[in-house]
């Protein structure tokens, strides 16, 4: 059982900031005035809570006046002085032991005004923790109130215990109840009726007002009930038809279970019987798999025997390599036919090497062949070196050739020089002439280069025919010095050789058409 041990009251009425103590049965003796009443009232609305349910001072004989605001003011009643507080803050709370030894506080937090407004009240309920005035006081003498309260206790720090706030009655008295005990909600208005001091003179009264609940007998509902056992009969009727059924099911189940027992035990004889056929086999196999274990066994043997024979001709045949590598005449006939090898790749690159010479040499005597006859056709002498050609090759022979061609090549390079030069005299001469021919002419008449000088015009395209050919043929320069020479000599007899062809006759004839040209 549940045992009030402390009451705590802060600013309610006449209580500033009182604690009360209670142990077992608790009396509360006094004369009139002095706050029995106002301790009772704190309980009734610790348990009841909320302001239309609770019924102040119901121990007066007469109707009370007393409200919430004026126990958390300290109303008096008095000319002077009516409430004790302005704007205030109240506390009441009540601390139960349980059986097991644990702790469990509830109560409110009041705030009142002064302009009548309606109370804020905070319910709070706390599980497995003792009464604490840290849970209300902010500092010496200071109360949190409603709000801040509900704050407060949201981050206060309880080891073992649970805080819960409530703004709603309804949510208050829920848990209440269930924390009291899973008490029944008439066990506030129980509380209410049991705080009226009145005396028993009448017990008919007393159990009507005071023990029974006051409920009014309904007509309707009786019928209803009424209906309701009649359709219960129905169904107590239809649930033995049920239970006959049922009854049935049960025995063919009974038949089920045994026909599906019948097919367990056959199907175990049926496997067991499998099991033995198994079992022999698996004997047999294992007998087969000994016999193959034996022959394993056997070939094994076989098979290291065969691995040491095979290790010792593998040695004898390294025994043999090492014996053989130590002979000298083997090392000797070795390298003898290394050498051999060799040889014969010298051989047949030095074979390549002797016809790519023969190839080049071929091509030398067709160009000094070729050179001999530019000589010829000059008139020029031909060198000992180019006569006896390159029928029989020589150092000595390759040095005269080397600088008989050398001679030839500047020879020829003088010439190219000088004829190049009177080229360029002679291009200058005929501009010079074609433009001292535009000067002479008229500006009315249309008479072209053509008429005006015939001649100087075909020694022009005689010239313009010659010099290209002579500057067409250019030195193509070879990486061996026999073959440019070659070929510087080609082209300076062919350039000579197109300067010959146009003679001194040509070159007067040329001046001639050209005065010709500038007279007309």
């Amino acid at each position: 059982m549940k045992q009030l041990t402390r009451i705590r009251l802060i600013n309610w009425h006449l209580f500033e900031n009182s604690t009360i103590a209670c142990r077992g049965t608790t009396y509360f003796i006094g004369v009139n005035g002095v706050g029995k009443s106002t301790i009772l009232d704190a309980i009734q609305f610790a348990l009841v809570g909320g302001q239309r349910d609770v019924q102040f001072n119901r121990a007066a004989m007469d109707a009370s006046k007393r409200t919430l605001a004026g126990y958390i003011r300290g109303e008096l009643g008095t000319e002077g002085q009516r409430f004790l507080r302005d704007d205030t803050t109240g506390v009441v709370a009540l601390e139960f032991c349980n059986p097991d030894g644990s702790f469990f506080v509830h109560g409110a937090v009041i705030d009142a005004y002064q302009d009548n407004r309606s109370p804020d009240i905070a319910y709070f309920i706390v599980n497995n923790a003792e009464l604490n005035d840290a849970w209300f006081l902010k500092g010496e003498g200071q109360l949190y109130d409603s709000r801040a309260f509900r704050r407060h206790m949201e981050h206060f720090a309880l080891p073992d215990g649970r805080v819960q706030t409530f703004t709603r009655l309804a949510d208050y008295r829920f848990h209440l109840l269930n924390r009291l005990g899973q008490l029944k909600e008439t066990f506030t208005q129980k509380i209410v009726k049991g705080l009226a001091f009145t005396p028993l003179t009448d017990i008919r009264d007393f159990v009507h007002n005071y023990l029974l609940d006051e409920n009014l007998v309904d007509v309707k509902t009786l019928r209803d009930q009424l209906e309701t056992m009649r359709h219960f009969e129905t169904l107590a009727a239809d649930i033995r038809n049920r239970i006959d059924d049922l009854n049935a099911i049960e025995a063919h189940d009974e038949e089920r279970t045994n026909q599906r027992r019948l097919r367990l035990i056959n199907g175990y004889i049926r496997r067991r019987a499998q099991g033995d056929d198994y079992l022999a086999r698996i004997k047999r196999h294992r007998l087969e798999l000994d016999e193959q274990q034996v022959a394993l066994s056997r070939h094994v043997l076989e098979r290291d025997d065969r691995a040491d024979d095979l290790k010792a001709a593998r040695q004898a045949l390294e025994d043999a390599v090492v014996a053989y590598r130590s002979d000298t005449t083997a090392q000797r006939a070795e390298r003898l036919r290394e050498e051999i090898a060799q040889t014969e790749v010298d051989v047949d690159t030095v074979q390549g090497r002797a016809s790519a010479f023969e190839s080049l040499l071929a091509e030398e005597r067709r160009d000094l062949a070729r050179l001999r006859d530019l000589l010829t056709e000059d008139g020029d002498a031909i060198p000992a070196s180019l006569a006896d050609g390159l029928d029989e090759v020589s150092g000595e022979l390759l040095d005269r050739l080397q600088r008989d061609l050398n001679v030839l090549g500047n020879d020829y390079g003088r010439r190219h020089a000088l004829v190049t030069e009177q080229s360029h005299r002679l291009r200058e001469e005929a501009t010079r002439l074609h433009r001292e021919i535009d000067q002479l002419r008229t500006g009315n008449r249309d008479v072209s280069y053509e008429s005006a000088a015939p001649q100087a015009a075909q020694l022009r395209r005689q010239l313009r025919a010659q010099v290209p050919n002579l500057a067409s043929h250019r030195l193509m320069v070879r990486l061996k010095p026999r073959r440019a020479l070659l070929g510087c000599t080609t082209c300076l007899a062919l350039g000579l050789e197109c300067l010959a062809g146009l003679g001194q006759a040509r070159l007067r004839s040329l001046a001639a058409g050209l005065e010709l040209g500038a007279l007309g």
